[in-house]
């Protein structure tokens, strides 16, 4: 289901804190644990109401970020809300992919007729999210599926 807000409890000292202190949806979320066993929690949510349906869901574009518990520390992944398709975690490599969606027409709406999509993964030393896909072989598969099919 979708959150309005998280709220963690540090049973150690017996402390709260609430996340956020905006209206949001919190879409999903994963805790993480890194290789250097530093602990995080990836956060999906959604900050405004894009498709101006009055409601904060998953159909609106959404940002992706980051908690490190150890810094008590938010960080955002991209630049901006985004038509984000799917996320895969994969615990046993601590990767977290994403299906951004590219929307050529900005009406922040996917067309899968007609727009594309890129997979991206996070990479926890630049703390964002960066292209699975070289530039030639992202080039090479946006010249294919734009190009027309000869008979």
């Amino acid at each position: 289901g979708i959150f309005n807000n998280l709220i963690l409890y540090n049973s150690m000292n017996s402390t709260s804190i609430c996340l956020f202190n905006q209206r949001i949806a919190i879409i999903d979320f994963v805790p993480i644990i890194n290789n250097n066993y530093k602990k995080k929690l990836f956060i999906l949510v959604s900050t405004d109401d894009t498709n101006n349906d009055s409601i904060l869901n998953k159909d609106d574009l959404l940002l992706p970020l980051m908690y490190d518990f150890e810094e008590k520390k938010m960080d955002t992944l991209a630049e901006k809300n985004q038509l984000i398709l799917d996320y895969k975690y994969i615990k046993e490599t601590n990767e977290i992919f994403l299906s951004v969606a590219i929307d050529k027409n900005n009406n922040n709406m996917f067309d899968f007729k007609y727009e594309s999509n890129i997979l991206e993964k996070y990479d926890e030393e630049l703390n964002k999210f960066i292209p699975v896909l070289n530039d030639s072989l992202s080039a090479f598969m946006k010249n294919m599926l734009n190009s027309k099919t000869k008979k």
